[in-house]
Formats: C-alpha cells, sequence, structure tokens
C-alpha cells in the first residue's frame, strides 16, 4: 500500500520537521504501508509565513487549496492508494474528493472523527485565530462543531524563531501547550486536538498523549491509521465518494481541460 502525504511547507527548509513526519510514519504505518511525504515546490511561499498569510480568502484559495486538489490528482495517476491533506484547515478537501476514486483523507477531520468516539466534548488548540476560523467553518459544514468544547490559541503567539526551535528545545512550548489544553479541559474537553501540523507533530514525537485525563489525538498518526482502513475499505468493500451531489466527478476530459486552462 502506497500512501502520499501532503504538506503545505516547502520540505526543503524545513528538514526537523521532516525528519520527525517521517520518523512518525514509521512509527504508526503498518507493515508494508509506505508512507511518502510531499511538501509545497520550492518558492511557492517565498518570503511569507504560510501561517501567516492563508487566512486571508485569496490566498487560501489560489494558493493553498490548488496544492492539495494538484496532489491527489498526480498521486492518483502515479499509483498511489490514497492520499492525505495534513493540513488542519483541510484545503482542497471537497474538491479532492470529487475529482479522484482513492480516498482522500484530511488529518483534521479524521482526528475529529476519531476523537468523536472516545470523548463526548473535543477542546482544539490552534496557533492562531485565523486558523481557528477556518477550521471551526469546515467542521461546522460537516456537522460536527456541536461536538466542540473549547477554542483555545496559544498565549502568546508562537514566534516565527521559535517554530524553528521546537524540534530541539520543545520544553516551553510543551509547557504552554499543557496549559492551554488545560484550558480546554476546564470547559469539559475529554480530548484536545492541535490544530496544526508542526504542533502537532512537536506534540507527537514527545509522547504526550494524556493530560490530566483528557486524551490528546494524534492527528498524524491518526490520518495514517484512517487513510490505511480507507484503503482497505475501498478495495474490499467498494466504499468511495458518492458521486449524484457534494462530490460529483467531473468527466476526464473536464478536468484536464481545467488543469491545463490553470497551469
Amino acid at each position: 500500500m502506497k500512501i502520499w502525504y501532503q504538506s503545505a511547507v516547502e520540505m526543503k527548509g524545513s528538514s526537523a520537521y521532516s525528519d520527525a513526519l517521517q520518523a512518525h510514519f514509521k512509527r504508526i504505518a503498518s507493515p508494508g504501508v509506505e508512507v511518502s511525504l510531499f511538501g509545497a515546490k520550492t518558492g511557492t511561499w517565498g518570503d511569507l509565513q504560510p501561517a501567516k498569510v492563508s487566512g486571508f480568502p485569496y490566498v487560501f484559495h489560489k494558493v493553498v487549496k490548488n496544492i492539495f486538489i494538484e496532489a491527489a490528482l498526480q498521486a492518483e495517476e502515479e499509483g498511489y492508494d490514497a492520499v492525505i491533506i495534513g493540513s488542519s484547515t483541510d484545503p482542497g478537501l471537497r474538491e479532492a474528493r470529487s475529482m479522484v476514486d482513492i480516498p482522500v483523507v484530511s488529518a483534521m477531520e479524521s482526528s475529529f472523527l476519531v476523537a468523536s468516539t472516545v470523548a463526548d466534548k473535543i477542546g482544539l488548540i490552534a496557533p492562531t485565530h485565523e486558523t481557528a476560523h477556518i477550521v471551526n467553518a469546515n467542521l461546522e459544514q460537516y456537522r460536527l462543531a456541536g461536538k466542540i468544547a473549547a477554542w483555545e490559541t496559544l498565549e502568546p503567539k508562537l514566534a516565527d524563531k521559535e517554530l524553528n526551535g521546537l524540534f530541539t528545545d520543545p520544553s516551553a512550548f510543551l509547557a504552554r501547550f499543557a496549559d492551554t489544553a488545560r484550558r480546554a479541559i476546564a470547559k469539559g474537553a475529554d480530548a484536545v486536538i492541535a490544530a496544526e501540523g508542526i504542533l502537532a507533530e512537536v506534540v507527537a514525537t514527545n509522547g504526550v498523549s494524556e493530560i490530566d485525563g483528557a486524551t490528546i489525538v494524534d492527528p498524524i498518526g491518526t490520518a495514517v491509521a484512517f487513510a490505511e482502513m480507507q484503503v482497505k475499505l475501498h478495495k474490499l468493500t467498494g466504499l468511495r465518494p458518492g458521486r449524484c451531489w457534494h462530490f460529483a466527478k467531473p468527466s476526464p476530459d473536464i478536468i484536464e481541460a481545467v488543469r491545463k486552462n490553470t497551469r
């Protein structure tokens, strides 16, 4: 089984994050399952910080969504069995599912669904209010927002220089994360999810799976396991998106014409 994991980060300049993700995949994936990591093309973001600009609707539509839609198309063309959208904001999830027949799994949606099996109410921790807004809008669309106990953001916000050092010295961040999680737990959360890739990876890499009795969900590991399950169901039972309404699929001619005109 081959799974394509797509990130919005340009991995060339994020070796610590890349190394941590690939080690994470190996811990989670079943024997015989290969998870390949792909980042945004070098130069996609220029001098911009993705987390700071992807909250703008135009940037999200023009840049972020396209990364993941094209990844899904390429993954299917290259014989992958599934593709994972490794972003908490689920960019291009509906569009990608409408374009390919292999399973398209999102880290946020899958972790929230799994968290719902072990907790009645869920707390989410986002790096910024903009990320929180996008994820909350997605969960409302999925009809899952009613299970949110609390939205919390890290205070004070992580500075860019802190992000670069999280994998070498995570102690201050982990303490801040625990304090933030406790605020969500106090509001009724029995499960907590870090709604951002680098934050989630640091938490998982350091083995944080419980705080004060509440489970800390691993969105990255959950997405890999969820993708394996989806592939198995796809192959053995024919499970795939319904094509009548929400995930209606255009013909190959239409797909190719649109891709040609937008490249």
